[in-house]
């Protein structure tokens, strides 16, 4: 199961559950929209702790929430990736694009320098 959380009001950490399928994805891509536009958040932690595999469909949503969130000045980092899902950023080729810290603390600790 996917678990949200939010540290300050302003930043939004998802935990996500182990295999993320395509109606997973989609399901996410539109409550992360949702919480965004009605929240307002601005800043969003997705934590890999758990995730074994994930699907093509939530590469897309990550993609698509990076863009909403740097077109009002946020930001989505990575946090915990297992080297399985590290490679399938990579062979996508989206791995740069993101900013990944080794574990959720240190993502949360780099958004609190910030806010």
């Amino acid at each position: 199961m996917t678990t949200y959380e939010t540290i300050n009001n302003k930043i939004l950490v998802v935990k996500l559950k182990e295999v993320i399928t395509v109606s997973e994805a989609m399901s996410f891509s539109t409550l992360i929209n949702q919480i965004v536009s009605s929240k307002g958040f601005r800043y969003i932690i997705i934590d890999f702790q758990s995730v074994t595999i994930v699907s093509s469909a939530f590469l897309s949503a990550l993609l698509s929430l990076k863009k909403i969130l740097l077109d009002i000045g946020g930001e989505v980092v990575l946090t915990s990736l297992n080297n399985g899902v590290k490679r399938v950023l990579e062979l996508a080729e989206i791995i740069e694009l993101f900013r990944i810290f080794p574990t959720l603390e240190d993502g949360k600790d780099y958004f609190l320098k910030r806010v």
